[in-house]
């Protein structure tokens, strides 16, 4: 249940920037037809009704709140301590300097807070029924009628006329309302029905009911029921003609005196807002196409710039340098590059099987595949990054590791190591420059001997685009290894590419050994973090990086890719 409430809350936040965005657009709007207004917020409803996230190069909702989120549910988590990889001794003396956090007790405050808001919701629900029930009583005794060839009913048990009703709602009309003001209550109450405003009245109070700890849903249900009546009246005198407008007010203050505004009121539709509904009925004239074009622009752009998020801004959910994975970096380089030998194990050949598997299908964004992989501890984890969304969305944007024509020659990841328990990772993420990134990834998993299947508990990324140690150069390119990998320009498919948008820019940074070094392998090029040494002999060059920061070091083999004409520097493997 927590992590459904996290979703509901994040959702609630990030609807938020929508709700303030159509309440200025509803101030712009003055003069522009009611019906377009409404259609806003019939926008945020949607918003609120869809976990999903859609990213678009004009989204101008912030990135998902991962940190937020992480820290309200690590609570949510089981008390038991997460499965790690086995470290030798060796490596148990060089992670001893590095510290897991620490997971909270399985009751924690967002378990409490996810039973206050569903104790809300219920009170919300229930005061719906209750209201439908007393209504649905009241007007037990009403008798039908029919005037201008609308029907409706008329009731001694009420004050004033509504629309009451789900698939078939009807029209109820104290008998005190009678001649003119009758004909303009009809009409009123028509517009609702033909509109079908009481399916999205009710509609937008269920959502109240979900986000009811959100005060800005509270203030949009209120303006979207306002807005409902405003766009009614409008209605009304465009059919009958703004000759009407002073009797048809009368008929609005009438009804009105006899019961006070209750614009809350989840169940029927009376008269609230009166002040603000007789003004703009005085006011009103029918819009210029000008006016309606203006405003399906302003209401497109506010669709469109806060429905979504901009593309890239999920990058920083990565786990960045000192999560779980992060703290164990140094000591895992040291067995980098050695998997596990499945040879001697029936169980590790399984689990290596699987291992693959998920790998193809992370770097192929199958949604489907990478859900029915994952436990529930596991989806929640990977839904609070922002990466995961259901069974049908998975993935950020670019860069990414994408699949490739040859897959299964050059795959975008590789597997550096398998136990019972854990495997790290690999994965070449791409951008189109084209540029290659490295993420170094942990899933901690329990193996199912009856199911013959791996359940994934946990994922830690680690984004290697700014390495500012020894230690994280190793884990980006274990060994060294860089010739035969997807980090080989010369091996990669993009050598080719990277010369042709290097002839086209003078001050390109390939010109130099150190600088295409720093800038191809992903290395600070800070000069207060990173000094280099560049030794040429022979044609090639051997870049040595010192790194300020622990007084670690690192070297690099670079060669001209296409000789010494274009001057292009790529990496290769050290000698």
């Amino acid at each position: 249940m927590e992590r459904l409430f996290l979703s509901v809350l994040h959702t609630g936040i990030t609807a938020g920037y929508l709700i303030l965005a159509v309440a200025t657009a509803r101030l712009l709007l003055k003069k522009a037809p009611k019906g377009i207004v409404c259609m806003l917020w019939i926008v945020v409803g949607l918003r609120l009704l869809c976990p999903f996230r859609i990213e678009t190069p004009f989204g101008m909702l912030p990135a998902q709140t991962k940190s937020f989120l992480e820290q309200a549910g690590n609570g949510s988590y089981l008390s038991q301590e997460p499965e790690t990889m086995p470290l030798s001794q060796n490596q148990k003396s060089e992670a001893n300097a590095f510290t897991a956090p620490k997971k909270q007790p399985a009751y924690s405050v967002t378990v409490a807070a996810a039973w206050v808001w569903l104790a809300g919701c219920t009170l919300m629900l229930a005061y719906l029924l209750l209201s439908w029930l007393r209504m649905k009583k009241r007007v037990e005794t009403a008798v039908p009628a029919e005037s201008q060839g609308i029907r409706f009913y008329q009731c001694g048990q009420i004050l004033s006329p509504f629309l009451f009703g789900l698939a078939a709602p009807k029209i109820y009309v104290p008998f005190s309302v009678t001649g003119q003001d009758l004909l303009y209550v009809l009409k009123h109450e028509e517009a609702h029905k033909r509109r079908y405003d009481h399916v999205t009245k009710l509609a937008g109070y269920v959502l109240l009911a979900v986000y009811w700890f959100q005060p800005l849903v509270w203030a949009a249900y209120v303006l979207f029921c306002t807005d409902l009546e405003l766009a009614c009246d409008e209605r009304v005198v465009r059919e009958i003609g703004e000759g009407c407008k002073k009797a048809y007010s009368q008929a609005l203050l009438s009804c009105s005196a006899a019961r006070p505004s209750a614009p809350v009121y989840p169940v029927a539709f009376g008269e609230i807002g009166v002040k603000n509904r007789v003004k703009n009925i005085l006011n009103y004239k029918k819009p210029g196409i000008l006016i309606v074009a203006a405003a399906a622009v302003v209401c497109v752009i506010v669709t469109a710039c806060f429905t979504t998020e901009s593309k890239g801004s999920n990058a920083a959910n990565i786990a960045p340098e000192g999560s779980l994975a992060g703290a164990k970096m140094q000591a895992e380089s040291i067995q980098a590059g050695k998997t596990a030998d499945a040879g001697g194990s029936a169980k590790l050949a399984g689990i290596n099987d699987h291992i693959t598997a998920w790998a193809e299908a992370y770097c192929g964004r199958q949604a489907e595949v990478i859900y029915r992989m994952l436990d529930q501890n596991g989806r929640k984890r990977m839904e609070d990054q922002g990466m995961l969304e259901g069974k049908h969305s998975f993935g950020w944007s670019s860069p990414w590791p994408w699949g490739s024509e040859e897959a299964e020659e050059q795959p975008n990841y590789r597997v550096l190591s398998v136990t019972d328990t854990s495997a790290v990772i690999l994965y070449y993420a791409w951008t189109s420059d084209p540029h290659v990134t490295v993420w170094r990834q942990e899933i901690s998993y329990r193996y199912s001997e009856k199911k013959k299947a791996i359940a994934v508990s946990d994922v830690s990324n680690d984004i290697l685009d700014n390495i500012e140690t020894a230690g994280q150069f190793y884990a980006a390119y274990p060994n060294g290894e860089i010739s035969h990998t997807r980090m080989d320009y010369t091996f990669n498919g993009a050598g080719e590419a990277l010369n042709q948008n290097g002839m086209l820019d003078s001050s390109w940074v390939f010109k130099k050994p150190d600088a295409a070094a720093l800038y191809l392998l992903n290395i600070s090029s800070d000069p207060a973090l990173v000094k280099t040494e560049v030794l040429e002999q022979n044609g090639e060059a051997v870049v040595t990086m010192a790194f300020l920061k622990d007084g670690s070091s690192a070297r690099v083999r670079m060669v001209r890719l296409f000789g010494e004409e274009h001057n292009i520097w790529v990496p290769k493997t050290a000698d």
